[in-house]
């Protein structure tokens, strides 16, 4: 009991906790590529269970509902690895052509800001906007988004798996205060995966058609990466933003790109601070600033994987310690 634990060892406790959370810290990163695809598929578990729940409570059989909930996942990655797979060949043909045009297109910005005075020396837009570096990081996302997709098999059989135990217990279920304090969070990080995951598609199809519509080449996967980055809090969109707009920019000149530019903030704005709240509860409980130290530290664990789950994760931690700070009050 950690009541009877002697004032040393109890408050030597703190110290014991932060040194295995960084050994277990320390080894997730070290194996983070076996970790990834098991994150990967907790995170497509979690979002689509409401679906099989849905089925359910429409009179389908467990069995079915289930069966029928993993066909749609994969339908969804079959039909996303043929647009990305289409997408990214083509694109990979096409930055050549880029890389000239947004060359040329910053020669004559720093010749228009020269005339009025502001002189930009030679290399000093080009090294901060240099088209390689710009098509180095594209090619890094685009290829973290694929090595995802490649891993689609193991996924979807982890998927398979994980999906029957993701029903939300019914309310007063709970044997303990402690499980049920598990099964309140639970339903909470649900919710929010399930939201956030519909509106990242309902959002990423408005992006998609409306860059279509602004002749943007490439539509379909600018919309699927910005319903990807909708996991990603605050800077996702930036993210999802920019190739677009700089292939915008190139192929159809300064006004398109101010078109996207209105269209991607005009639309998260709608659907984060209009429709969220009416589809969500409650707020994260999260700060700006863990966010952005979540993002930072998880992305250097996981990778990609960790920036989309770094809110997950960061409740997930919280939750942790605030259930081991209470643990022994509750035992004195």
């Amino acid at each position: 009991m950690i009541g009877t634990l002697p004032a040393a060892d109890r408050a030597t406790r703190p110290l014991l906790i932060l040194s295995a959370m960084i050994i277990i810290l320390t080894g997730a990163h070290l194996i983070a590529s076996v970790l990834n695809p098991i994150l990967l598929a907790l995170l497509v578990a979690v979002a689509v269970s409401p679906v099989q729940d849905l089925l359910q409570r429409r009179g389908m059989g467990a069995g079915a509902a289930h069966g029928l909930t993993i066909l749609s996942v994969l339908l969804t990655l079959l039909t996303v690895g043929g647009i990305l797979t289409a997408s990214v060949a083509s694109l990979a043909a096409d930055l050549p052509k880029y890389q000239v045009a947004l060359t040329e297109s910053l020669n004559g910005l720093r010749a228009t800001l020269a005339q009025r005075g502001m002189v930009i020396p030679d290399n000093a837009m080009l090294d901060a906007l240099s088209p390689a570096q710009i098509a180095d990081v594209a090619r890094r996302i685009v290829g973290g988004v694929g090595n995802l997709l490649g891993q689609g098999v193991l996924v979807l059989l982890l998927v398979a798996f994980f999906l029957p135990e993701m029903a939300v217990p019914a309310p007063g279920s709970a044997a303990t205060p402690r499980l049920a304090r598990f099964q309140a969070y639970y339903a909470d990080i649900r919710g929010y995966l399930s939201v956030t995951a519909l509106l990242g598609l309902l959002n990423g199809t408005v992006i998609a058609v409306g860059l279509a519509l602004l002749g943007v080449p490439h539509p379909l996967m600018w919309g699927f990466l910005y319903a990807l980055m909708s996991f990603i809090p605050g800077i996702g969109m930036v993210i999802a933003l920019v190739p677009a707009l700089l292939i915008g920019f190139v192929e159809r000149g300064g006004g398109v790109a101010a078109g996207v530019v209105l269209l991607y903030v005009g639309s998260n704005f709608v659907f984060d601070n209009v429709v969220r709240p009416r589809m969500m509860k409650g707020s994260l409980d999260i700060s700006p600033a863990e966010l952005i130290i979540s993002l930072i530290f998880w992305s250097f664990i996981f990778g990609l994987v960790g920036a989309l789950l770094a809110v997950p994760l960061t409740m997930s931690v919280k939750r942790l310690l605030a259930g081991l700070s209470e643990a022994p009050a509750a035992a004195a």
